[in-house]
C-alpha cells in the first residue's frame, strides 16, 4: 500500500507541472514562448503522466490515457507559439493536472502565478509563505498570507513604476494608483474601457479582503472563513495577480 509520503511527493510533482504550464502561458501571452518549448513541455508532461499512470486509481489512469495525444507535429525551428495555440494545448492539460492533484490531496490546488521576485526577497518570502500554508493547512488558514502577498505585490509594482504611496495605503488604494497611473494600464482608458470598469470592480471586491483578514483569518483570534468562501477569496487574489503580472510585464 502506498504511503502518505509517496502521495505527498506525487502531489508536489503535479503542482510543479501546473506552475510550468502557468509560466508557459504567461510567456505566450507576451509572444515569447517558442513553439519548440511548447512542444517539449506538452510532450514531457504527457510522457511523465503515462510513466506514473499506474500509481493513480483506475478512473484517473483512464483519463490520462484518453487525454494523451496519439501523435504530435514537430514545430518549425525558430517559430513562436501563438497564445491561442498555447491555450488550446495547455489548458486541458492543466485542468487534468489540477483534477489529479485534488484526487491526491483532497484539496483543490491553488498555484500562485509566476512573479518576478529577483529584486524583492520580501515578496519572494510572501509567495513562499502563502503557498506553503495553503498546501499544508488549506484555504481557510491561508487567507491572511494571501492578503499579505497581494499587498506586497501591489507595493512592489508601484515602486517599480515610481508611483508614490502612503505607508498605510490599502489594497484598493494601490490598485487604483496602478490603474490610473501605470503606463501599461493607462492605455486601457481609451482602448478597453470595459476592462477598466472590471478592474474598478475588482478593486472594490478585494478591498474587502482587509476586513476578512482582520475578522475571518489567523491574523487575529477569529472564527475562520468556511472552505468554499476562503477558496473563492484566494482564487480572486490569484486572478488579479495573474492578470497584473502578465499585463505589467513580469
Amino acid at each position: 500500500m502506498e504511503s502518505t509520503e509517496q502521495k505527498k511527493e506525487r502531489a508536489e510533482l503535479l503542482k510543479k507541472l501546473i506552475q510550468e504550464i502557468d509560466q508557459a502561458l504567461s510567456l505566450s501571452n507576451q509572444e515569447l514562448l517558442k513553439s519548440s518549448e511548447l512542444y517539449d513541455l506538452e510532450s514531457g508532461i504527457y510522457a511523465l503522466l503515462n510513466e506514473i499512470r499506474d500509481t493513480f486509481g483506475d478512473i484517473q489512469s483512464r483519463k490520462i490515457e484518453k487525454a494523451t495525444p496519439l501523435w504530435k507535429t514537430v514545430p518549425r525551428a525558430g517559430s513562436y507559439a501563438k497564445l491561442e495555440e498555447a491555450v488550446k494545448k495547455l489548458l486541458p492539460l492543466k485542468v487534468l493536472l489540477e483534477e489529479l492533484c485534488e484526487t491526491e490531496t483532497g484539496i483543490k490546488p491553488t498555484v500562485i502565478p509566476p512573479i518576478d521576485t529577483s529584486t524583492n526577497p520580501s515578496l519572494r518570502e510572501a509567495i513562499r509563505d502563502a503557498q506553503l500554508l495553503f498546501d499544508a493547512n488549506g484555504a481557510p488558514n491561508a487567507v491572511d498570507r494571501f492578503h499579505t502577498l497581494l499587498q506586497a505585490y501591489l507595493e512592489e509594482q508601484c515602486t517599480k513604476a515610481s508611483l508614490s504611496y502612503n505607508i498605510d495605503a490599502t489594497i484598493n488604494t494601490l490598485l487604483k494608483l496602478l490603474r490610473e497611473k501605470h503606463p501599461a494600464l493607462l492605455k486601457l482608458q481609451s482602448n478597453q474601457p470595459e476592462v477598466v470598469e472590471i478592474l474598478k470592480g475588482m478593486s472594490n471586491t478585494l478591498d474587502k479582503l482587509s476586513t476578512l483578514r482582520n475578522n475571518k483569518s489567523l491574523a487575529h483570534p477569529n472564527e475562520l472563513l468556511p472552505l468554499d468562501e476562503a477558496t473563492f477569496v484566494i482564487d480572486s487574489v490569484n486572478t488579479i495577480l495573474k492578470y497584473l503580472s502578465s499585463k505589467l510585464g513580469e
